[in-house]
């Protein structure tokens, strides 16, 4: 019953966003509407290169509707990425999350690809073969390393890692500055819809019986934002105790691994 209650509702929205939207731009006509002698409405943005109709060819009426107006300021907005493809309304923070929402590759500098979100995973997977996507499908821990030449004067690294778990897109960042003297890494969520889980990563430096372990919020805050030392979100390593975990070959191994807790409705 629910299910067919839901379908419905759905495509009653389907047919709402077929009716406000222009027949000219296909975007939606907004609280400026402009109405013809027979009723069909484009905006007011198109309405200002026609004499008339493109619908029926009638003359524009000079009077506004105000009840139609109205009706226009309070209908949710169209997402503003629909020329992207999105069909959805932005309702309850849907442009934050949205799929087609714009983004750009990090796994280099060099790289300037930039795209929407759906097509993050097919630029990685085919245009940076050799950064492999790390992928985790349940709450076992993974080994990985990075290679730090840490001992380099004024040595500055900084890396980010694509990460997929439970069919989630993830980057994580990792900074470290000789200036500063600690390592900071940080796990950013891109998600597709509003969030039904928090996630967490945890990195765990280990070596022989010496272990550094701290759990991270994954955050969906401004990824573009520069990292601190006092954000609660962000795990950060004094040098002195980094130093600890480095191998032979200037490597620095480490355990990584992304658990979830459903979100409190």
């Amino acid at each position: 019953q629910m299910t067919a209650e839901c379908s419905t509702l759905e495509q009653l929205r389907q047919k709402l966003v077929e009716i406000v939207k222009c027949p000219v731009c296909f975007e939606f006509v907004g609280t400026s509407v402009v109405q013809c002698a027979r009723g069909h409405g484009v905006c007011a943005k198109c309405k200002e290169r026609l004499t008339e109709c493109p619908l029926c060819k009638a003359k524009y009426t000079v009077e506004a509707s105000i009840m139609l107006a109205s009706i226009m300021e309070q209908f949710p907005k169209m997402c503003d990425n629909q020329k992207q493809g999105c069909q959805a309304l932005c309702i309850q923070e849907h442009e934050q999350f949205c799929e087609f929402r714009s983004t750009k590759c990090r796994v280099s500098d060099e790289c300037k690809w930039e795209g929407t979100l759906n097509q993050l995973v097919s630029h990685l997977e085919t245009q940076h073969r050799e950064i492999p996507i790390i992928k985790i499908t349940n709450e076992n821990a993974i080994n990985n390393y990075d290679p730090f030449l840490v001992f380099t004067p004024s040595f500055t690294f900084k890396k980010w890692k694509p990460v997929i778990a439970y069919d989630n897109f993830f980057w994580k960042r990792t900074e470290i500055d000789d200036d500063r003297k600690y390592l900071m890494i940080k796990f950013y969520h891109l998600s597709k819809g509003k969030p039904q889980y928090t996630f967490y990563a945890v990195q765990s430096f280990v070596k022989s019986n010496l272990k550094y372990s701290y759990s991270m919020k994954a955050s969906t805050n401004n990824i573009d934002e520069e990292l601190n030392q006092g954000d609660p979100y962000c795990m950060v390593v004094p040098y002195e105790e980094l130093f600890r975990f480095f191998s032979t070959n200037s490597y620095l191994y480490y355990d990584f691994v992304v658990i979830r807790e459903s979100r409190k409705q």
